[in-house]
Protein backbone atom coordinates (compact mmCIF):
# COMPACT_ATOMS: atom_id res chain seq x y z
CA UNK A 1 0.00 0.00 0.00
CA UNK A 2 2.92 2.36 0.59
CA UNK A 3 4.73 1.56 -2.64
CA UNK A 4 4.79 4.01 -5.55
CA UNK A 5 3.07 3.59 -8.87
CA UNK A 6 -0.20 1.96 -9.80
CA UNK A 7 -0.64 -1.71 -8.92
CA UNK A 8 -3.10 -4.42 -9.99
CA UNK A 9 -3.56 -7.60 -7.93
CA UNK A 10 -5.21 -10.66 -9.42
CA UNK A 11 -6.92 -13.18 -7.12
CA UNK A 12 -7.66 -16.52 -8.76
CA UNK A 13 -9.09 -19.85 -7.67
CA UNK A 14 -11.95 -22.29 -8.20
CA UNK A 15 -15.59 -21.29 -7.81
CA UNK A 16 -16.81 -21.20 -4.21
CA UNK A 17 -13.34 -20.94 -2.69
CA UNK A 18 -13.92 -17.42 -1.33
CA UNK A 19 -12.46 -14.97 -3.87
CA UNK A 20 -15.33 -12.51 -3.61
CA UNK A 21 -15.38 -12.73 0.19
CA UNK A 22 -11.65 -12.05 0.32
CA UNK A 23 -12.01 -9.14 -2.12
CA UNK A 24 -14.75 -7.60 0.04
CA UNK A 25 -12.66 -8.00 3.19
CA UNK A 26 -9.68 -6.40 1.43
CA UNK A 27 -11.87 -3.54 0.17
CA UNK A 28 -13.39 -2.88 3.61
CA UNK A 29 -10.00 -2.96 5.31
CA UNK A 30 -8.24 -0.39 3.12
CA UNK A 31 -11.20 1.75 2.04
CA UNK A 32 -10.28 4.39 4.63
CA UNK A 33 -7.09 5.13 2.67
CA UNK A 34 -8.98 6.05 -0.50
CA UNK A 35 -11.33 8.95 -1.06
CA UNK A 36 -12.32 7.54 -4.45
CA UNK A 37 -13.35 3.88 -4.77
CA UNK A 38 -15.55 1.52 -6.78
CA UNK A 39 -16.60 -2.10 -6.25
CA UNK A 40 -17.84 -3.76 -9.45
CA UNK A 41 -19.59 -7.10 -8.87
CA UNK A 42 -20.40 -9.88 -11.35
CA UNK A 43 -18.33 -8.56 -14.26
CA UNK A 44 -18.72 -11.83 -16.19
CA UNK A 45 -22.50 -11.83 -15.90
CA UNK A 46 -23.03 -8.15 -16.72
CA UNK A 47 -20.57 -8.19 -19.62
CA UNK A 48 -22.72 -10.75 -21.46
CA UNK A 49 -25.48 -8.15 -21.84
CA UNK A 50 -25.60 -5.53 -24.60
CA UNK A 51 -23.37 -2.58 -23.67
CA UNK A 52 -22.74 -4.30 -20.34
CA UNK A 53 -19.04 -3.49 -20.15
CA UNK A 54 -19.61 0.12 -21.17
CA UNK A 55 -22.18 0.49 -18.39
CA UNK A 56 -19.69 -0.92 -15.87
CA UNK A 57 -16.95 1.43 -17.05
CA UNK A 58 -19.34 4.38 -16.76
CA UNK A 59 -20.18 3.24 -13.25
CA UNK A 60 -16.48 3.35 -12.34
CA UNK A 61 -16.33 6.90 -13.69
CA UNK A 62 -19.33 8.01 -11.62
CA UNK A 63 -18.05 6.20 -8.50
CA UNK A 64 -14.61 7.81 -8.47
CA UNK A 65 -15.39 11.22 -9.97
CA UNK A 66 -19.14 11.79 -9.40
CA UNK A 67 -19.40 12.51 -13.13
CA UNK A 68 -22.42 11.03 -14.90
CA UNK A 69 -21.50 9.56 -18.29
CA UNK A 70 -23.72 8.13 -21.01
CA UNK A 71 -22.38 6.08 -23.91
CA UNK A 72 -18.88 4.99 -24.83
CA UNK A 73 -16.73 7.92 -23.68
CA UNK A 74 -13.18 6.62 -23.28
CA UNK A 75 -11.79 10.13 -22.79
CA UNK A 76 -14.02 10.63 -19.73
CA UNK A 77 -12.72 7.36 -18.28
CA UNK A 78 -9.07 8.29 -18.86
CA UNK A 79 -9.65 11.68 -17.30
CA UNK A 80 -11.38 10.23 -14.23
CA UNK A 81 -8.72 7.60 -13.46
CA UNK A 82 -5.81 9.94 -14.13
CA UNK A 83 -7.12 12.72 -11.88
CA UNK A 84 -8.15 10.56 -8.90
CA UNK A 85 -6.15 8.11 -6.78
CA UNK A 86 -8.65 5.27 -6.71
CA UNK A 87 -9.35 1.83 -5.25
CA UNK A 88 -11.22 -0.38 -7.73
CA UNK A 89 -12.43 -3.98 -7.30
CA UNK A 90 -13.42 -5.99 -10.39
CA UNK A 91 -15.11 -9.20 -9.25
CA UNK A 92 -15.53 -12.33 -11.38
CA UNK A 93 -13.64 -11.49 -14.58
CA UNK A 94 -13.38 -14.31 -17.13
CA UNK A 95 -11.98 -12.65 -20.25
CA UNK A 96 -9.04 -10.33 -20.83
CA UNK A 97 -11.28 -8.22 -23.09
CA UNK A 98 -13.18 -7.20 -19.98
CA UNK A 99 -9.96 -5.77 -18.52
CA UNK A 100 -9.25 -4.02 -21.82
CA UNK A 101 -12.47 -2.08 -21.30
CA UNK A 102 -12.51 -1.67 -17.52
CA UNK A 103 -8.79 -0.93 -17.00
CA UNK A 104 -7.36 -0.07 -20.39
CA UNK A 105 -3.71 0.71 -19.72
CA UNK A 106 -2.09 0.91 -16.31
CA UNK A 107 -0.27 4.13 -17.21
CA UNK A 108 -3.61 5.92 -17.45
CA UNK A 109 -4.12 5.67 -13.67
CA UNK A 110 -3.18 8.15 -10.97
CA UNK A 111 -0.12 7.43 -8.83
CA UNK A 112 -1.03 5.22 -5.89
CA UNK A 113 -4.17 3.73 -7.38
CA UNK A 114 -4.93 0.09 -6.57
CA UNK A 115 -7.04 -2.41 -8.53
CA UNK A 116 -7.99 -5.91 -7.39
CA UNK A 117 -9.37 -8.41 -9.92
CA UNK A 118 -10.89 -11.82 -9.09
CA UNK A 119 -11.15 -14.64 -11.61
CA UNK A 120 -11.37 -18.41 -11.94
CA UNK A 121 -9.06 -18.34 -14.96
CA UNK A 122 -5.47 -17.05 -14.90
CA UNK A 123 -5.69 -16.52 -18.67
CA UNK A 124 -7.98 -13.59 -17.90
CA UNK A 125 -5.22 -12.02 -15.77
CA UNK A 126 -2.25 -11.41 -18.14
CA UNK A 127 0.92 -9.54 -17.17
CA UNK A 128 -0.10 -6.68 -19.45
CA UNK A 129 -2.84 -5.81 -16.97
CA UNK A 130 -1.93 -7.48 -13.66
CA UNK A 131 1.22 -6.84 -11.59
CA UNK A 132 0.81 -9.60 -9.02
CA UNK A 133 -1.08 -12.92 -9.00
CA UNK A 134 -2.28 -14.63 -5.83
CA UNK A 135 -3.96 -18.03 -5.73
CA UNK A 136 -6.69 -18.15 -3.09
CA UNK A 137 -5.95 -21.17 -0.95
CA UNK A 138 -8.41 -23.68 0.43
CA UNK A 139 -9.14 -23.28 4.14
CA UNK A 140 -7.21 -25.53 6.49
CA UNK A 141 -8.99 -28.05 8.73
CA UNK A 142 -9.39 -25.78 11.76
CA UNK A 143 -10.60 -22.81 9.69
CA UNK A 144 -13.04 -25.02 7.80
CA UNK A 145 -14.42 -26.47 11.02
CA UNK A 146 -14.86 -23.01 12.51
CA UNK A 147 -16.67 -21.72 9.41
CA UNK A 148 -18.99 -24.72 9.32
CA UNK A 149 -19.76 -24.53 13.05
CA UNK A 150 -20.50 -20.81 12.82
CA UNK A 151 -23.25 -21.45 10.27
CA UNK A 152 -24.52 -24.72 11.78
CA UNK A 153 -24.39 -23.77 15.47
CA UNK A 154 -23.38 -20.10 15.73
CA UNK A 155 -20.33 -21.13 17.71
CA UNK A 156 -16.68 -21.99 17.01
CA UNK A 157 -16.80 -25.62 18.08
CA UNK A 158 -19.54 -28.25 18.46
CA UNK A 159 -20.77 -29.30 21.88
CA UNK A 160 -19.90 -32.92 22.54
CA UNK A 161 -17.63 -35.48 20.90
CA UNK A 162 -20.35 -36.95 18.68
CA UNK A 163 -21.18 -33.65 16.96
CA UNK A 164 -17.48 -32.79 16.74
CA UNK A 165 -16.82 -36.05 14.92
CA UNK A 166 -19.78 -35.51 12.58
CA UNK A 167 -18.70 -31.92 11.91
CA UNK A 168 -15.19 -32.99 10.98
CA UNK A 169 -16.63 -35.63 8.67
CA UNK A 170 -18.82 -33.04 6.93
CA UNK A 171 -15.86 -30.69 6.54
CA UNK A 172 -13.89 -33.47 4.88
CA UNK A 173 -16.73 -34.56 2.59
CA UNK A 174 -17.34 -30.99 1.38
CA UNK A 175 -13.63 -30.71 0.47
CA UNK A 176 -13.37 -27.68 2.79
CA UNK A 177 -14.94 -25.40 0.18
CA UNK A 178 -16.24 -22.27 1.97
CA UNK A 179 -19.44 -21.99 -0.10
CA UNK A 180 -20.34 -25.63 0.59
CA UNK A 181 -19.56 -25.23 4.30
CA UNK A 182 -21.68 -22.09 4.49
CA UNK A 183 -24.71 -23.55 2.70
CA UNK A 184 -24.54 -27.02 4.27
CA UNK A 185 -23.96 -25.59 7.74
CA UNK A 186 -26.94 -23.26 7.35
CA UNK A 187 -29.07 -26.24 6.30
CA UNK A 188 -28.25 -27.98 9.61
CA UNK A 189 -28.78 -24.90 11.76
CA UNK A 190 -31.44 -25.62 14.38
CA UNK A 191 -31.22 -29.39 13.92
CA UNK A 192 -30.15 -30.80 17.26
CA UNK A 193 -30.90 -34.49 16.87
CA UNK A 194 -27.91 -36.69 16.15
CA UNK A 195 -29.85 -38.73 13.59
CA UNK A 196 -30.45 -35.62 11.43
CA UNK A 197 -26.71 -35.02 11.26
CA UNK A 198 -25.98 -38.68 10.54
CA UNK A 199 -28.47 -38.58 7.67
CA UNK A 200 -26.76 -35.48 6.29
CA UNK A 201 -23.39 -37.21 6.41
CA UNK A 202 -24.81 -40.27 4.66
CA UNK A 203 -26.14 -38.07 1.84
CA UNK A 204 -22.75 -36.40 1.44
CA UNK A 205 -21.07 -39.78 1.15
CA UNK A 206 -23.16 -40.52 -1.94
CA UNK A 207 -21.84 -37.58 -3.96
CA UNK A 208 -18.73 -37.49 -6.08
CA UNK A 209 -15.69 -36.17 -4.14
CA UNK A 210 -15.40 -32.40 -4.38
CA UNK A 211 -18.55 -31.99 -6.49
CA UNK A 212 -19.85 -28.67 -5.21
CA UNK A 213 -23.14 -28.66 -7.12
CA UNK A 214 -24.13 -32.06 -5.72
CA UNK A 215 -23.45 -30.73 -2.21
CA UNK A 216 -25.61 -27.69 -2.92
CA UNK A 217 -28.41 -29.87 -4.30
CA UNK A 218 -28.68 -31.61 -0.92
CA UNK A 219 -29.62 -28.24 0.58
CA UNK A 220 -32.17 -27.74 -2.17
CA UNK A 221 -33.77 -31.12 -1.42
CA UNK A 222 -34.18 -30.07 2.22
CA UNK A 223 -36.58 -27.26 1.20
CA UNK A 224 -40.34 -27.71 1.19
CA UNK A 225 -42.32 -27.71 -2.08
CA UNK A 226 -43.07 -23.98 -2.13
CA UNK A 227 -39.51 -23.01 -1.15
CA UNK A 228 -38.18 -25.19 -3.97
CA UNK A 229 -40.42 -23.40 -6.47
CA UNK A 230 -39.28 -19.98 -5.26
CA UNK A 231 -35.63 -21.07 -5.28
CA UNK A 232 -35.87 -22.26 -8.90
CA UNK A 233 -37.71 -19.09 -9.96
CA UNK A 234 -34.93 -16.98 -8.44
CA UNK A 235 -32.15 -19.11 -9.95
CA UNK A 236 -33.67 -19.24 -13.42
CA UNK A 237 -35.39 -15.87 -13.72
CA UNK A 238 -35.26 -13.25 -10.99
CA UNK A 239 -31.46 -13.14 -10.60
CA UNK A 240 -31.05 -12.68 -14.33
CA UNK A 241 -33.54 -9.82 -14.22
CA UNK A 242 -31.78 -8.13 -11.23
CA UNK A 243 -35.11 -7.80 -9.44
CA UNK A 244 -35.43 -6.16 -6.06
CA UNK A 245 -36.64 -8.10 -3.04
CA UNK A 246 -40.01 -6.36 -2.74
CA UNK A 247 -40.74 -6.78 -6.46
CA UNK A 248 -40.02 -10.49 -6.24
CA UNK A 249 -42.27 -10.82 -3.20
CA UNK A 250 -45.08 -8.98 -5.02
CA UNK A 251 -44.86 -11.35 -8.01
CA UNK A 252 -44.82 -14.41 -5.76
CA UNK A 253 -47.71 -13.10 -3.67
CA UNK A 254 -49.74 -12.64 -6.86
CA UNK A 255 -49.24 -16.34 -7.57
CA UNK A 256 -50.48 -17.40 -4.17
CA UNK A 257 -47.01 -17.99 -2.71
CA UNK A 258 -45.92 -16.73 0.70
CA UNK A 259 -43.02 -14.91 -0.88
CA UNK A 260 -41.75 -13.07 2.17
CA UNK A 261 -41.47 -16.27 4.20
CA UNK A 262 -39.82 -18.19 1.36
CA UNK A 263 -37.29 -15.39 0.77
CA UNK A 264 -36.49 -15.32 4.50
CA UNK A 265 -35.94 -19.10 4.57
CA UNK A 266 -33.67 -19.07 1.51
CA UNK A 267 -31.71 -16.21 3.03
CA UNK A 268 -31.32 -18.02 6.36
CA UNK A 269 -30.02 -21.06 4.50
CA UNK A 270 -27.48 -18.88 2.63
CA UNK A 271 -28.97 -19.84 -0.73
CA UNK A 272 -29.60 -16.17 -1.56
CA UNK A 273 -28.41 -12.82 -0.27
CA UNK A 274 -29.88 -9.33 -0.40
CA UNK A 275 -27.56 -6.64 -1.70
CA UNK A 276 -27.39 -3.10 -0.37
CA UNK A 277 -29.62 -1.90 -3.21
CA UNK A 278 -32.21 -4.56 -2.18
CA UNK A 279 -31.69 -6.68 -5.31
CA UNK A 280 -31.63 -10.43 -4.77
CA UNK A 281 -28.22 -12.02 -5.32
CA UNK A 282 -27.31 -15.69 -5.67
CA UNK A 283 -23.83 -17.17 -6.00
CA UNK A 284 -23.41 -18.38 -9.56
CA UNK A 285 -22.61 -21.91 -8.36
CA UNK A 286 -25.94 -22.01 -6.50
CA UNK A 287 -27.71 -20.46 -9.50
CA UNK A 288 -26.20 -23.07 -11.81
CA UNK A 289 -27.32 -25.83 -9.45
CA UNK A 290 -30.91 -24.60 -9.72
CA UNK A 291 -30.74 -24.30 -13.49
CA UNK A 292 -29.24 -27.78 -13.76
CA UNK A 293 -32.18 -29.17 -11.78
CA UNK A 294 -34.57 -27.61 -14.33
CA UNK A 295 -32.53 -28.79 -17.34
CA UNK A 296 -32.66 -32.36 -16.01
CA UNK A 297 -36.46 -32.21 -16.08
CA UNK A 298 -36.06 -32.94 -19.80
CA UNK A 299 -32.62 -33.01 -21.38
CA UNK A 300 -33.88 -33.22 -24.96
CA UNK A 301 -36.89 -30.93 -25.13
CA UNK A 302 -36.68 -27.48 -23.46
CA UNK A 303 -40.41 -27.09 -24.00
CA UNK A 304 -41.06 -29.81 -21.43
CA UNK A 305 -39.19 -27.96 -18.66
CA UNK A 306 -40.92 -25.90 -15.99
CA UNK A 307 -38.82 -22.79 -16.63
CA UNK A 308 -36.91 -21.21 -19.51
CA UNK A 309 -34.33 -18.43 -19.25
CA UNK A 310 -32.22 -18.72 -22.40
CA UNK A 311 -33.54 -16.36 -25.07
CA UNK A 312 -32.84 -18.71 -28.00
CA UNK A 313 -34.58 -21.63 -26.26
CA UNK A 314 -37.59 -19.45 -25.44
CA UNK A 315 -37.93 -18.37 -29.06
CA UNK A 316 -37.57 -21.94 -30.32
CA UNK A 317 -40.28 -23.13 -27.94
CA UNK A 318 -42.59 -20.31 -29.02
CA UNK A 319 -41.92 -21.04 -32.67
CA UNK A 320 -42.79 -24.69 -32.10
CA UNK A 321 -46.07 -23.68 -30.46
CA UNK A 322 -45.05 -25.25 -27.15
CA UNK A 323 -45.74 -22.24 -24.99
CA UNK A 324 -48.60 -24.19 -23.34
CA UNK A 325 -45.98 -26.31 -21.55
CA UNK A 326 -44.93 -23.27 -19.51
CA UNK A 327 -48.21 -23.32 -17.55
CA UNK A 328 -47.66 -26.83 -16.19
CA UNK A 329 -48.46 -26.77 -12.46
CA UNK A 330 -48.31 -22.95 -12.37
CA UNK A 331 -50.70 -20.11 -12.93
CA UNK A 332 -50.74 -19.07 -16.57
CA UNK A 333 -50.52 -15.34 -15.89
CA UNK A 334 -47.41 -15.72 -13.72
CA UNK A 335 -45.39 -17.83 -16.14
CA UNK A 336 -46.46 -15.79 -19.15
CA UNK A 337 -45.32 -12.62 -17.35
CA UNK A 338 -41.92 -14.12 -16.59
CA UNK A 339 -41.47 -15.41 -20.14
CA UNK A 340 -42.17 -11.99 -21.64
CA UNK A 341 -39.80 -10.28 -19.21
CA UNK A 342 -36.93 -12.61 -20.08
CA UNK A 343 -37.44 -12.05 -23.81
Amino acid sequence: MRSNGMRVLGLYGMGGIGKTTLAKAFFNRIIVDFEHRSFISSVREVSSKDEGLISLRNRIISDISSQAVVGNDISAFRRAVSENRALIILDDVDDVKQLDTLIGKREWFHEGSRILVTSRDTRALPETHVNVLYEVQILDDSESLELFCYHAMRRKKPAGETFLKLSKEIVSLTARLPLALEVFGSMLFGKRREKEWVDAVDKLKLIRPGNLQEVLQISYEALDKQEKCVFLDIACLFVQMSMKREDVIDVLRGCGFKGEIAIAVLREKCLIKIREDETIWMHDQIRDTGRQIVVYEDLDDPGMRSRLWDRSEILNVLRNLKVRILIKAFQFEYKFFLCVCVI
